[in-house]
């Protein structure tokens, strides 16, 4: 679940294809994991991997496979498979590798590529960097959010926490703003 977004003041629960789902059937696991729009375009649904659709749906199937360990592992190893022939990375990132040789064969590099493969305006580049500036404000806002995680966890995870919680926080609340220069989470903690 990727938790609560807004279109306009309507709230609805966004479900979205994590890495977790590939990366739990590439490491042999048997998933068992929310349903989300497009999970039956990457794998059979029951075969090799399996979803719930409420918490008395997930409660039930956990029983079920606890019960039933080699119907477990059979869902979890044609999962496997699955990952294995079709979602590794390397083959999720075929088409981009192919497009780097041929342009890197081509003598391209990333100024002289064609346009449609990069264009780079100086005035977008300056008015995407100054909405990344990190004010006083922003430094508050960090330290207020940080020095309690750090005095529970620590510098390291403390740190990681404050930024984990900012990042939460920002992306059920501004949605796609998040990831964009003026998102919060990369002024607030990288410089």
């Amino acid at each position: 679940d990727s938790g609560l977004q807004f279109t306009g003041l309507k709230p609805y629960r966004s479900r979205q294809i994590k890495a977790r789902v590939f990366e739990v059937p590439g490491a042999g696991g048997f998933l068992l994991t929310e349903s989300a729009p497009e999970l039956s375009r990457h794998f059979h649904l029951g075969e090799e991997v399996v979803e719930f659709d409420s918490v008395g749906d997930l409660i039930a199937k956990v029983r079920h496979f606890l019960e039933h360990g080699e119907e477990r592992d059979r869902i979890a190893q044609a999962g496997y498979q699955r990952t294995r022939h079709e979602h590794t990375y390397a083959k999720r990132f075929a088409h981009l590798f192919e497009e780097a040789s041929r342009l890197k064969a081509a003598g391209a590099t990333a100024m002289h590529a064609p346009r449609r493969h990069f264009q780079f305006d100086q005035a977008d580049f300056t008015k995407l960097a100054a909405q990344h500036t990190r004010g006083w404000w922003l430094r508050v806002l960090g330290s207020l959010l940080a020095w309690p995680a750090i005095l529970i966890w620590g510098r390291e995870r403390g740190l990681r926490a404050a930024r984990r919680i900012l990042f939460e926080l920002s992306w059920r609340l501004a949605g796609a703003k998040t990831y964009s220069a003026a998102g919060l989470p990369g002024r607030v903690f990288y410089k």
